[in-house]
């Protein structure tokens, strides 16, 4: 059996305190909250992060928390200050030489924590890499159990140390069964790890002093098989927060369908206006075409009136006095009588 050593990453191997203000920063501004420090962040930030940020007042109670998740997560991507501790590089060829296997535990996205390490060149010192499976900044307890479930079954798992830069790092080495070693310079301030009564290390190489320090001590110990009574509490609190993600995810769905049951009694409300008001505007459209092709046979049947008195004045100037009266037809004939002979002439009009 190997001892082993499990690091964390955030914090720890990865210097990102100053990209964490920053990112936490913009999406306090994107929601009209004042900024933080850097030196009120170390005193106040834990996990998980929910109270933290309700305390800088965040009002979780309407902001969408996936999407504050999203934005934080978006926004820190972007931040260049981030950068492996000085000493890290050393302080993981030193413990590979000392004969320790080593793992990541992060209660970061597991996608993104993988090209994190990935990206800085260290993913060659680890057996495993053990992130999260989402971006809500709760715990690593559980993935940490599946961890050490894990190095137990390959028979590979001696004297296990924890390395972290948290009071939260504390407690889950304590839920693990594991020795732990909190690193100064991280997360949080220097006082607030020494209240967790663990060793307090300066730097990384300082930490693998302490582990090394640790083993040569005569006392013999291992890594439990089951948490202690003492951190059943951290356990049923990484429950409830499992519950309460669970709850917001069916609220959110249950939103979503009267939203969407909404805006389908909305369109049909709108569709019954619709129809009757699309019906009176093709009835006025029809009957305001009715009244022109009326009005338009009037004017036509005037005209032509006129034209027919017209061409008989014109025939009957040519009978000179003959034609005393005029009588007009319906059927295009017009009569006019003889004065001089009493003769009736008969004057068809060709219209």
């Amino acid at each position: 059996m190997a001892n082993h050593i499990i690091w964390d990453w955030n914090g720890t191997l990865l210097d990102d305190v100053g990209a964490a203000v920053n990112a936490l920063n913009r999406m306090l501004s994107a929601r009209g909250v004042a900024p933080t420090t850097r030196e009120y962040y170390r005193a106040h930030f834990g996990f998980p992060v929910r109270p933290f940020y309700e305390e800088l007042g965040v009002d979780l109670a309407h902001e969408d928390w996936d999407r504050i998740c999203e934005d934080f997560h978006r926004f820190i991507g972007e931040e260049p200050d981030q950068r492996t501790r000085a000493d890290a590089a050393v302080a993981l060829e030193r413990a590979g030489a000392l004969g320790f296997r080593q793992s990541i535990l992060s209660a970061l996205r597991e996608d993104i924590l993988r090209r994190d390490v990935v990206a800085a060149g260290l993913a060659r010192h680890f057996d495993a890499i053990y992130g999260v499976d989402n971006l809500d900044g709760a715990t690593k307890l559980s993935r940490g159990r599946d961890l050490m479930a894990s190095l137990r079954e390959a028979g590979e798992i001696g004297r296990c140390f924890f390395v972290g830069d948290t009071l939260h790092d504390a407690e889950v080495a304590d839920a693990l069964g594991a020795k732990c070693i909190l690193v100064a310079g991280g997360h949080q301030t220097t006082e607030r790890l020494l209240s967790a009564g663990r060793p307090v290390a300066e730097s990384l190489s300082a930490a693998i002093d302490i582990i090394q320090s640790e083993i040569s001590k005569d006392e013999e110990w291992s890594i439990m098989d089951e948490p202690s009574s003492e951190n059943l509490q951290l356990s049923l609190e990484e429950e409830r927060l499992r519950l309460e993600r669970e709850a917001l995810a069916v609220e959110r769905e249950r939103l979503a369908a009267a939203r969407a049951h909404a805006d389908a009694e909305a369109q049909i409300a709108r569709s019954r206006r619709t129809v009757p008001l699309a019906a009176s505007v093709a009835l006025l459209a029809l009957l305001s075409f009715a009244g022109g092709v009326f009005t338009g046979f009037a004017i036509m049947e005037s005209r032509q009136q006129r034209q027919r008195e017209a061409r008989l004045a014109q025939a009957l100037s040519q009978l000179g006095p003959f034609a005393v009266n005029v009588q007009t037809g319906t059927n295009g004939t017009d009569s006019a009588r003889s004065q001089a002979g009493k003769r009736d002439v008969s004057v068809v009009v060709i219209q």
